[in-house]
């Protein structure tokens, strides 16, 4: 995706977000057992504060403490995220993509892996809050496609958490339609590729298929595997899905 495209989204989804929460801050957020939908929304402010101290930092990694986990005093939550974005896209206006800035990532520590990190953020937890009081608007399907891959190639294979995986070279392909993608699992490694759509039938021990919004919202955990096309080893699905699960919470 085009960075400017990543901003749009990012906008767009931090407003609706905004909306969403401003019906009740109490109600609860079914996606995140524990949390109601102030606390989502603290966390999303908090998390755009965070970025904003990073890339002002440049290449160190912000230390507890040095960015705001609340809302000044006399800010309720709601504006708190809409000044917290605001401040973010400012930082984003005011550093050129490329300038240099730490990122959990190593392969790439510049500023644009945070336009793409915190447009998916947002995406993920306007659906949360969203789905707090009914149905949530779609998640644009070119935005779920980069999604995923983030998320396959850039959390699951990459070796963030050092969890062992205990694969036996058993691979799964996950399929979005336009973009195919194929996991093999080793003892403590995930290996990644992205295949061409032409080779849809190639050997997988689990095929996942879906539409784009369904397969992200499944690896996101905000949508069951049940609405999913799962074929050949199903339990091995969900064992892909789980480890991640447990790996991201290390």
């Amino acid at each position: 995706m085009e960075l400017s495209r990543y901003l749009d989204c990012l906008r767009a989804d931090g407003d609706l977000l905004a909306r969403a929460a401003s019906q009740s801050l109490t109600a609860s957020v079914p996606n995140c057992p524990g949390w109601t939908v102030r606390e989502a929304v603290l966390h999303v402010a908090a998390v755009y504060q965070h970025k904003v101290a990073t890339i002002r930092r440049k290449d160190r990694r912000p230390e507890v403490g040095e960015w705001p986990t609340e809302p000044p005093a006399g800010v309720a939550p709601v504006p708190w995220l809409e000044q917290s974005l605001g401040l973010l896209l400012t930082e984003f206006a005011e550093n050129e993509p490329d300038t240099k800035c730490w990122t959990w990532y190593e392969p790439q520590q510049d500023v644009a892996f945070w336009y793409r990190r915190m447009a998916q953020e947002t995406a993920v937890h306007r659906v949360d809050v969203e789905q707090a009081f009914g149905e949530p608007a779609p998640v644009p399907a070119d935005l779920a496609l980069d999604g995923i891959d983030e998320l396959l190639e850039r959390m699951l294979a990459y070796d963030w958490f050092n969890e062992a995986v205990d694969g036996h070279g058993e691979s799964v392909l996950i399929d979005g339609g336009v973009q195919l993608w194929r996991l093999r699992l080793a003892e403590r490694e995930i290996g990644f590729e992205r295949l061409p759509v032409a080779d849809r039938g190639t050997n997988a021990n689990a095929t996942v298929r879906g539409e784009p919004e369904q397969l992200y919202l499944w690896l996101w955990g905000r949508l069951p595997i049940t609405h999913l096309t799962v074929a050949g080893d199903g339990k091995l699905a969900r064992r892909l899905r789980e480890h991640y699960v447990v790996a991201s919470t290390q």
